[in-house]
């Protein structure tokens, strides 16, 4: 693959002026961020620190996207141009308790909330073959057991056994 030609200067205004990171310059010239920082080290370019960390990010505003809205760490970065682990750095830095792997995304919360001995009624899918096994991955991930029982064609019930 031929090697391709930049023009210096516009490199150098998109890093300095347009303050663009090396991975947005690079994706505008179809090349990998390490062409870029090779062409401006070359030029002399004096580059910013690796950290792209944003002036604050107060615990508020992470305790609602993280803890009320439920974003994970990605969706809160992509907001404010960080990565994942950047993110995560923030919630520790501002003690906000990290959730397990897959901890947020039970479709029905309910099923968290149960007692030991009740019952909640869900729907039962018409798509899967075995809708049983949904349920009971979400009771996992709740970290308690359920039993369940088929209402009708439309209808389980979830009752939690521990």
């Amino acid at each position: 693959m031929p090697n391709p030609v930049y023009d210096l200067q516009e490199l150098k205004d998109l890093y300095l002026i347009d303050k663009l990171t090396l991975k947005q310059i690079g994706e505008k010239f179809g090349v990998s961020k390490q062409a870029i920082h090779s062409r401006l080290q070359l030029a002399d370019v004096e580059l910013r620190p690796r950290s792209r960390m944003p002036l604050n990010i107060d615990r508020e505003t992470l305790l609602d996207l993280y803890v009320n809205q439920k974003l994970s760490p990605a969706k809160i970065g992509e907001k404010f141009g960080l990565t994942n682990s950047a993110i995560r750095q923030y919630l520790i830095k501002n003690n906000v308790p990290i959730r397990g792997r897959g901890e947020s995304f039970i479709k029905y919360p309910q099923i968290r909330e149960m007692k030991p001995g009740e019952s909640i009624e869900l729907p039962r899918s018409k798509t899967k073959k075995n809708p049983f096994v949904d349920y009971y991955m979400m009771a996992k991930k709740a970290g308690i057991r359920v039993s369940m029982q088929t209402i009708d064609e439309e209808t389980l019930r979830l009752t939690r056994v521990s």
